[in-house]
């Protein structure tokens, strides 16, 4: 389960924001698959300008991927990792 609310002020510009939620499983060792969904991310950059030209991008939509790992860390590095 992961989770994540992004932002960023981009001082006179604008603004970023995006957030996002996942869930993953894991099928075997070696492979994972996840699922979520984007909850939005909006990109606001002098929008609502007269006299310039403005950017607003708003995004919505699931989220789904796979990761494999290809290798396995020995023992003693695990240990130390954790």
């Amino acid at each position: 389960m992961d989770g994540n609310v992004y932002g960023m002020y981009l001082f006179g510009y604008g603004n970023f924001v995006s957030s996002s939620g996942t869930l993953g499983l894991t099928l075997s060792k070696n492979l994972s698959v996840n699922a979520g969904y984007q909850l939005g991310s909006r990109l606001d950059v002098k929008s609502n300008a007269s006299d310039r030209i403005g950017i607003r991008l708003t995004q919505t939509g699931a989220i789904a991927g796979t990761s494999a790992f290809l290798l396995e860390l020995p023992d003693a590095v695990r240990t130390r990792l954790s």
